[in-house]
Formats: structure tokens, C-alpha cells, sequence
């Protein structure tokens, strides 16, 4: 009787062992691939002419302006909630004590817990600005010398691509926001550079007869929606 408890002890811890061993196994396959799975990334554009909004995880809300490009990754809001893009979009961000929403563009980043904000970064304009609406925003320059501001409601961050400058003033929140509203609005304006938003707008091109008023200044706004 002794002889077939022992046999069938051992048989025992032999399925055990097999059976952590698969289980382990499969564990490990399953980490990796919810790994593999959470390194890709989620990359929504709005093309000329659109504009879009996101939800993401954790149900803070982006909303896209035309020629914008948001990225982030498929595990946003596991351990981190960091997003990189370009272009120009309002963000609506959820509060989060635990962890930090830090938007990432190629010449500054912001990092905040609860918030809103307009971002206004694209690729070819000599500015990168960010207008604060509500909560609180710290601002650092990506590249050397870094440089930090934390920004306020009402207020402004304005960074020169080309002198490096990072400066802070007074927003004109109507105005950085007009495009969420859908109105486009000039302020002393090259008219060139009028023509080629409009163009980004509404995914258009525009043919202009004559030359010589380009640099010329345009005021006002358009009310499209």
C-alpha cells in the first residue's frame, strides 16, 4: 500500500511539474506577445482638409487639425500616456495623478496631469506655440540648451525655430482656438500665408493673378462651418 502511494506521489508532482511548465511557457509567450503587440503604434492623420477627433484609452480627447499626425502606442495608459505629434490639435486631456500625459513634438514637449491646451505645431512655420485654457502645463525645449516654462491659464508659450527663443505671454484663447469653432482668423498676416491655410483648410489649391501684394498684411477671418 506504501509502495503505490509513493508511485502515485511521484506520479503526481510529475503532472505538477509538467503543468507549471506549460503554464509557465504559455505565460511567457503571452507577455511577449502582449509586448510585441503594445511596442507597435497607432498613427491617425488628418489630411488637407480635415479635421478629426480621438478618443484615446484613457478617454482624454484629441481633437486634429488639418495636415496633423498623432502617434502613440497600443499600450497608452498601461505605464505611461505619451504621444508624439505634429501639426495642430487641442488636446482634452483626462486627470490622472498617477501618471503624466506628456505630448512630444520635434522642438518642444508638454507634460501635464489634467488640462487643456492648443498646440500649434507644424512642421513648416517658424513658431511652435501652446495656449493654455485650464489646469496647469510645464514646457521643455527638446533640444540643447534645455529650456522650461510652466504655463499658466490664459497663457502662452511661443518657441522661434530658428533664434532658439522660448518665450511666455498673454494668449488670446478666442483666437488660438478659432479653428475648433470653424473659423480661420488673421492678425496682421503675410496674405501668402493666408492663402496657403486656407489652401491646408479646405484642401485646395488657389491660383492668384499678379504679383507683389504676397507680403502684403492681411486682418480678419472667415466663418466656414
Amino acid at each position: 500500500m506504501r509502495k503505490m502511494l509513493r508511485r502515485l506521489w511521484r506520479v503526481a508532482v510529475i503532472l505538477i511539474i509538467v503543468f507549471l511548465t506549460g503554464v509557465s511557457g504559455y505565460l511567457y509567450r503571452d507577455r511577449a506577445y502582449r509586448m510585441d503587440i503594445g511596442m507597435k503604434e497607432v498613427i491617425v492623420d488628418a489630411a488637407r482638409g480635415q479635421r478629426i477627433r480621438v478618443t484615446l484609452p484613457d478617454s482624454s480627447v484629441v481633437y486634429l487639425n488639418s495636415e496633423s499626425s498623432l502617434r502613440y502606442r497600443q499600450d497608452f495608459g498601461y505605464e505611461n500616456r505619451n504621444v508624439s505629434f505634429k501639426g495642430e490639435a487641442f488636446f482634452e486631456v483626462r486627470k490622472d495623478e498617477t501618471r503624466k500625459f506628456i505630448v512630444s513634438t520635434e522642438h518642444l514637449n508638454a507634460e501635464v496631469l489634467g488640462t487643456s491646451f492648443n498646440f500649434y505645431a507644424y512642421e513648416n512655420e517658424q513658431f511652435v506655440e501652446l495656449s493654455l485654457i485650464t489646469g496647469s502645463v510645464r514646457v521643455e525645449t527638446s533640444m540643447l540648451p534645455l529650456r522650461v516654462l510652466h504655463v499658466e491659464p490664459d497663457e502662452k508659450v511661443i518657441y522661434d525655430k530658428r533664434s532658439g527663443n522660448l518665450k511666455k505671454e498673454k494668449a488670446n484663447i478666442r483666437f488660438e482656438t478659432a479653428w475648433l469653432r470653424g473659423e480661420l482668423m488673421f492678425r496682421s498676416e503675410p496674405v501668402e500665408n493666408v492663402f496657403y491655410k486656407i489652401e491646408r483648410r479646405f484642401g485646395v489649391r488657389m491660383h492668384v493673378s499678379g504679383k507683389g501684394f504676397g507680403s502684403d498684411l492681411f486682418t480678419g477671418y472667415f466663418a466656414y462651418d
